[in-house]
């Protein structure tokens, strides 16, 4: 349903996962303007349902941040060019909107295993879209239970892919976002049609991918009902200039007469006009005259007040950046909301429309009566103007780009990429050689150390790609291109993909002691690290859950003891862990190759075992375990036969590493070998 809000709490709660949701799977969202840090500390630490603070907690929060995300591909957001820039994480993709056409759409779409969350509306992923201005968005919520509106779904989609068509295919936080677009088909496998009250039906409506003008698809939903329009109520921030001839009101009008005396309301931003009595109402003149060149007499102006009182008194601006339109007929409410202003480039009229998201509702208002009244409920406050206003031009028009503050990349600087070749880091930056450039241009890092010039780019045969060497400990979200006259661009850096990012500090080449004591708990890994951090001197403050020996026909009397059934239960731990369902490539990796992983453990236990006899024991033992795991499977996993692969892969690899341990005990050689032939069977 549709809700109106202009705090913190409800709109950004959209990023909780429901009850019963399951694990974080995936995201993709666009927006037109963006702030990184904030999307990055509320938006998906809601998502991932992180309970560290990224200001109160330091490196714990980087460490379950990390955690959480390296299971999670994609998360993904596509960002009009204007406001694409902000440092981050580059375990999410932050990808450039990079067309004539302007990406005006709100659209976030949250996978969870068991449940998918689609919220449309007004807001973007900044502070003020969530937590400062009057906005209005929609949900649709599809699991298992409550079934699947699939034309809504796949109105989202092709959106979506609309969208991403637009960009550079060899991009590759392009290519993860397609690829998640393509396998949600098999998260809703098997889910029942979702059944919506009675007399209401919910319709999602876009521009800009040649779906149409916004007005033609309402319109085409009241000739279905085959009802007539009498009253219609038009909210905007931003109406177009006064010199536009205004075809939107025009259209709407044609709507609205075909019934007599119909209404029309118009509502937006109202100043005071000095000590006159009329008001100063941003929008054009053609708001009026047009409606009276077509016989509407009776015309309103409305104003959303922007400022009101908190609790304790205090005066509160609240920015008007809600857009809807309300079309009423004696049988019906058709109820439009999201990110269309009602500018021609917001209904899709222009020769180049913008791409927006909204959704209708159509309700029956006899047989859903109380539903069209919730509806008119998420209608903001307003106040009547009683005299006609004075018509003046918006300050600034939020659907466009500002050239005081928006410098566009040149399309010459396709794509830079971060990735790996052995164990040296390197940015690939991408050139389109047909927008070439006749100016002096470097590339800089965001200390400002300078990288390549155009002067490198022409001695080295103006090549289509350059790999730059990268020995900073951290890793850039961002580059940053300036030209002869000194003028500064934002050029995003993605990752080839997640596996060439480092771990989180605190978790590289950990002790085995604490390896053992991290997987034999069932606390978060976060919880667990909390603890381990806090001990001093030899004091541990994790206890760890004893168990009987399994090996007794095994003489392990040289080891210790005590230390080999706590590792046999943090293997038992890892199994766990391991059998849970995989719905990426990247949670894979993590959970076999990453810093608490499989492969960190083995060669923890070469590192740091008390003699060979142990080191050999405790792989083969952790082969087997690797050779019993039961897979999960579920909507949306990836191949079992990829995560089989994988897990023989390791296995030969644990006993490479076995092999290579000078053990005279003959006993333990036996045993390690019939465990590791035994493994590799079973696997």
């Amino acid at each position: 349903m549709a809700r109106a809000e202009n705090n913190t709490g409800p709109l950004l709660d959209h990023w909780n996962p429901p009850a019963g949701a399951g694990d974080a799977v995936a995201c993709l969202a666009t927006s037109f303007t963006f702030n990184s840090e904030f999307f990055e500390e509320e938006c998906l630490s809601r998502f991932l349902q992180l309970d560290t603070d990224p200001y109160e907690d330091g490196p714990l929060y980087l460490i379950e941040r990390d955690e959480k995300l390296s299971q999670v591909e994609p998360i993904s957001v596509i960002v009009d060019e204007a406001h694409c820039k902000g440092k981050r994480s580059l375990r999410w993709d932050l990808i450039s909107f990079r067309d004539l056409q302007l990406l005006h759409s709100k659209i976030s779409l949250l996978v969870w295993s068991n449940h998918i969350r689609i919220v449309i509306g007004s807001c973007n992923l900044t502070e003020s879209g969530y937590r400062k201005n009057r906005e209005i968005a929609g949900v649709f919520d599809f699991n298992a239970s409550e079934g699947l509106d699939k034309r809504v779904l796949n109105a989202v989609i092709n959106s979506l892919s609309a969208i991403l068509g637009k960009l550079d295919s060899d991009h590759p936080g392009v290519q993860r976002a397609f690829g998640l677009i393509n396998r949600i088909p098999d998260f809703v496998k098997g889910w029942p049609s979702q059944k919506y009250p009675e007399g209401l039906e919910c319709r999602v409506l876009f521009t800009g991918g040649g779906e149409g003008k916004l007005l033609t698809q309402i319109n085409s939903h009241i000739t279905r009902k085959n009802t007539f329009i009498n009253k219609a109520h038009v909210v905007s921030p931003f109406y177009v200039a006064p010199d536009s001839d205004n075809p939107g009101v025009k259209q709407l009008c044609k709507i609205i007469t075909k019934q007599p005396n119909p209404q029309l309301n118009w509502y937006g931003r109202v100043e005071e006009q000095g000590e006159e009595e009329r008001r100063m109402f941003y929008g054009p003149e053609s708001l009026f005259e047009i409606p009276r060149e077509m016989e509407i007499h009776r015309i309103n102006f409305r104003e959303i007040p922007e400022s009101s009182e908190d609790p304790k008194g205090n005066t509160v601006h609240r920015s008007l950046h809600l857009k809807s339109i309300w079309l009423e007929s004696d049988d019906f409410v058709f109820y439009c909301i999201g990110s269309s202003n009602f500018t021609t480039n917001g209904q899709g009229i222009s020769k180049r429309p913008n791409f927006e998201a909204n959704i209708v509702y159509i309700a029956d208002r006899k047989s859903a009566n109380k539903i069209s009244s919730d509806l008119w409920g998420s209608f903001p406050e307003f106040k009547s103007l009683n005299k006609l206003p004075v018509f003046c031009e918006a300050p600034e028009v939020e659907d466009e780009r500002k050239e005081e503050d928006f410098k566009e990349l040149p399309k010459f600087f396709k794509t830079a990429i971060f990735k790996k070749v052995g164990d040296q880091s390197l940015i690939e930056v991408r050139f389109e050689k047909t927008e070439p450039l006749e100016y002096e241009w470097n590339i800089q890092d965001e200390s400002g150390r300078n990288l390549y010039d155009s002067e490198k780019w022409k001695g080295g045969l103006q090549p289509e790609k350059v790999l730059l060497d990268w020995d900073e400990a951290y890793i850039p979200s961002e580059l940053i291109v300036y030209n002869a006259q000194n003028e500064k661009f934002h050029f995003s850096v993605v990752v080839e993909n997640a596996q060439v990012l480092p771990a989180p500090e605190g978790l590289v080449d950990l002790e085995l002691e604490v390896l053992i004591q991290l997987l034999a708990t069932n606390k978060p890994l976060h919880h667990a690290m909390r603890k381990w951090l806090k001990r001093s001197g030899n004091e541990q403050e994790i206890e760890i859950k004893q168990i009987v020996d399994p090996h007794e026909k095994v003489d392990v009397s040289g080891f210790l003891i005590r230390r080999t059934r706590r590792i046999s239960y943090a293997f038992a731990m890892l199994k766990a862990q391991l059998e849970r369902p995989y719905f990426s490539s990247a949670s894979l990796h993590w959970r076999l190759r990453g810093p608490i992983g499989v492969l960190a453990l083995s060669e923890a236990i070469l590192r740091e075992a008390k003699s060979e006899d142990e080191k050999s024991f405790l792989l083969a033992e952790l082969a087997l375990e690797l050779s019993s795991i039961k897979l999960s499977n579920s909507n949306g996993t990836i191949d079992a036969d990829l995560v089989t692969k994988e897990l023989r892969s390791l296995i030969l690899e644990i006993n490479h590493q076995a092999k290579q341990i000078k053990n005279h005990n003959l006993m333990i050689k036996e045993y390690t070998g019939n465990a590791f032939k035994k493994a590799m069977s079973d696997v």
